[in-house]
């Protein structure tokens, strides 16, 4: 019966088995590495894209209500404004056209601000995985350490 030895201090003294084991070691954990960092990119571009969507979502429905409410206003305003101006002032069609483009002015200057206001929620940049991008430099460093331990570890033997 043969008995090979599986004790770790048998095998350091040959060298080449505790460097392969090294090297073994180094690859299982920069794949779990791997693993993990692809499961956070995975859920924090999730969360990014999340975000990102519902901070479209909520500005398509800000410009809805902004609109009607908009037209709602246009549409008082402008009878307001053709009551005071019509009979007196101007003739009917007269007041009518510039009501309805003063208001026109005041409906694009509302969505504007609007528009303006919710561009800085919908950046690029929010986009970006900053937590990955940070896990993967931990990584490569770790990795990098690893690397000069084993080749530290070669020169002792």
């Amino acid at each position: 019966m043969i008995h090979q030895t599986t004790d770790p201090s048998e095998q350091r003294g040959s060298g080449k088995t505790s460097l392969i084991d090294l090297a073994g070691d180094l690859k299982d954990e920069f794949v779990h590495l791997l693993r993990t960092t692809t499961q956070l990119l995975r859920i924090e571009l999730a969360e990014n894209v999340n975000n990102a969507s519902t901070a479209l979502r909520r500005t398509l429905i800000g410009f809805v209500v902004a609109g009607a409410s908009a037209f709602m206003l246009l549409l008082g305003i402008d009878l307001t404004i053709i009551y005071f101006l019509a009979p007196e002032v101007m003739s009917y069609p007269a007041a009518a056209a510039v009501s309805t483009l003063g208001l026109a002015v005041l409906l694009g200057i509302v969505g504007g601000v609007l528009v303006a206001k919710n561009k800085k929620a919908l950046k690029p940049e929010d986009l970006i995985p900053d937590r990955t991008l940070a896990t993967l430099e931990d990584h490569a460093e770790w990795i990098s350490r690893k690397a000069g331990d084993i080749k530290n570890d070669t020169r002792k033997f």
